[in-house]
């Protein structure tokens, strides 16, 4: 019997928790006769993010630490970024990319820096639009190496989404990548 309680009461318990999840008005859109209405902007991309990268460098003939890669292979590439956005549409990033094993040095051939380590430094913009899709741009110095990007912003500004978009910098290799990250909280 008092398992039938305990049994009655969670569900009561788990109906109440659902109905009130399904009326808790939601801080990221809200319901305009069925239609989503998002309310992101460029300030909803606004701090310091961390992310994961991942992908693949496709088939071609391209130099990695001075040793030139055969055409018809593909190489892994990971890493991570920290990007500071400022919520007016301007980036900074400092990244560490990794492709199949070897660290990703600058164009001249060396490890990138500073800092110390294999860190290269970027500037950029972005633009988001009020669905939270967006686009964005990142460059070294000398623009040689570059990289577009499509954005989705989620979590109400929390998360991130990224993929690189072709036209692919100045070297032209095509690559499939993709990162994740997430606001770094203080």
């Amino acid at each position: 019997m008092r398992i039938k309680s305990m049994l009655i009461m969670l569900n009561t318990a788990s109906c109440v928790a659902m109905m009130y999840g399904l009326f808790v008005p939601s801080a990221f859109a809200r319901d305009d006769g069925g239609q989503k209405t998002f309310t992101c902007s460029n300030e909803t991309f606004k701090g310091d993010y961390a992310f994961t990268v991942n992908g693949v460098v496709l088939p071609g003939g391209f130099t990695v630490n001075g040793v030139e890669q055969p055409a018809g292979t593909s190489w892994p590439i990971q890493g991570v970024l920290l990007i500071h956005s400022d919520g007016d549409g301007n980036l900074t990033d400092i990244e560490s990319l990794i492709i199949n094993g070897f660290p990703l040095p600058d164009i001249t051939g060396e490890p990138a820096g500073p800092p110390p380590g294999y860190f290269s430094l970027h500037t950029g913009t972005y633009s988001l639009s009020s669905d939270c899709t967006g686009t964005a741009f990142l460059t070294d110095d000398d623009d040689f190496n570059f990289v577009h990007l499509a954005i989705v912003v989620a979590k109400g500004g929390r998360q991130v989404r990224m993929v690189v978009v072709p036209p692919f910098d100045r070297g032209g290799i095509p690559r499939v990548v993709t990162s994740e990250g997430e606001k770094v909280e203080p």
